[in-house]
């Protein structure tokens, strides 16, 4: 790989790189799940984990009492 410039570059100056690929060397993206069916998934995984939770993962609902006493004068 080799460049050149037409002008010197100083500190904090940018520099733009151009890339040349051969024809189809870059893949068209599949865009067919573009839909809602990409949201099950994580859905689903987000129910499991919720009734796991739900079921296992609570914990008991503890009352705090706190006392006090004032100075004695």
């Amino acid at each position: 790989m080799s460049g050149s410039t037409t002008q010197q570059l100083y500190a904090y100056s940018g520099l733009t790189i151009g890339v040349v690929f051969p024809k189809d060397f870059l893949i068209e993206p599949n865009y067919n799940l573009r839909g809602i069916e990409w949201l099950a998934l994580p859905i689903g995984a987000f129910l499991v984990m919720f009734l796991i939770w739900r079921k296992w993962g609570k914990d008991d609902v503890l009352t705090l009492q706190t006392e006090f006493y004032p100075p004695q004068a």
